[in-house]
């Protein structure tokens, strides 16, 4: 993120100089640039779809210029801060706690380098840094324009190294009307829309979301679920409703049953009584005609 326009060069091995104490150097903090404005939307956008693209890749760095990458070990200020930065197959873990990218520690550059254009840093991006890159072997470096040009001359600008120097990707505009260029170092598909930055997964060909996105698809989600499980409870408590009514009527059949089964057994004793007294009579009845029958 330095607006300086030259750049240390990296000295010989056998230099002589004495190493500073890196073990208990403790390096600051980049400053940004006094219009760093400009580019901290875009820059937050694209790292954030970069930090979620290699979150489950543990040896990959996605850094977005907060720490600087010192490239000789004899001299403290040889460093560079470029805006974003992702290195493959290094010490994650080693590398944040040093707060720094020691070039001769890690054993390699960085991969892939990003530089986002503000007017007091464009120059340096298009000149001192892209050849310090180069010098230093990072495979690719790409600049994004949010002026959409004004700056670097074009909004998207990717290269890759080649023996040394630094060749372009090509540019296409797709059905959408976006410009696209592909980066073979991360397999994905970086984009201009006239108005943002974004970036496309090359396999799926599928626009990798950022922050805001991922929220708003998160909360759609949640409240598809959310449909689902309220749909579901409906369901279960309708279910539950015409269980309760089945065994209501069932509770209510049996009433019904034990009602009915009482008035037939009541009807039944009323009609053993009324035999019986009926019995009574007859043979009352008999015993009053044996006297009668006797008295004549």
């Amino acid at each position: 993120m330095s607006a300086n326009n030259t750049f240390p060069t990296a000295h010989d091995a056998d230099d002589t100089r004495q190493m500073p104490d890196w073990d208990n150097f403790i390096p600051p903090e980049p400053e940004p640039p006094d219009d760093g404005l400009a580019q901290e939307e875009p820059h937050l956008r694209l790292r954030i779809i970069l930090f979620a693209h290699y979150h489950d890749w543990p040896d990959v760095l996605v850094s977005g210029g907060k720490g600087y990458y010192f490239y000789d070990r004899c001299d403290i200020d040889a460093k560079f801060a470029p805006d974003l930065t992702i290195a493959f197959g290094v010490d994650v873990k080693r590398i944040r706690a040093r707060n720094a990218y020691m070039i001769w520690e890690v054993g390699k550059p960085p991969d892939f380098a990003m530089e986002i254009a503000t007017r007091s840093t464009a120059d340096v991006d298009n000149g001192a840094k892209r050849e310090l890159y180069a010098e230093l072997g990072i495979g690719e470096y790409w600049r994004m324009d949010p002026t959409g040009g004004d700056l670097y001359g074009e909004p998207l600008i990717g290269e890759y190294l080649v023996d040394g120097e630094y060749r372009r990707y090509p540019v296409h505009e797709n059905a959408e009307g976006n410009i696209v260029s592909h980066s073979e170092a991360l397999n994905l598909d970086f984009y201009w829309d006239g108005a943002e930055f974004g970036i496309y997964d090359s396999v799926t060909g599928e626009r990798k979301l950022d922050l805001v996105e991922t929220i708003s698809a998160f909360e759609s989600r949640w409240q598809a679920v959310e449909s689902i499980r309220q749909t579901r409870l409906d369901e279960q408590q309708a279910h539950q409703a015409e269980l309760q009514s089945i065994e209501s009527e069932r509770q209510a059949l049996r009433q019904a049953r034990l009602e009915e089964q009482k008035a037939l057994q009541s009807e039944c004793q009323a009609r053993l009584v009324a035999e019986a007294e009926l019995r009574r009579l007859r043979e009352e009845n008999a015993r009053l005609r044996e006297e009668r029958d006797r008295r004549q």
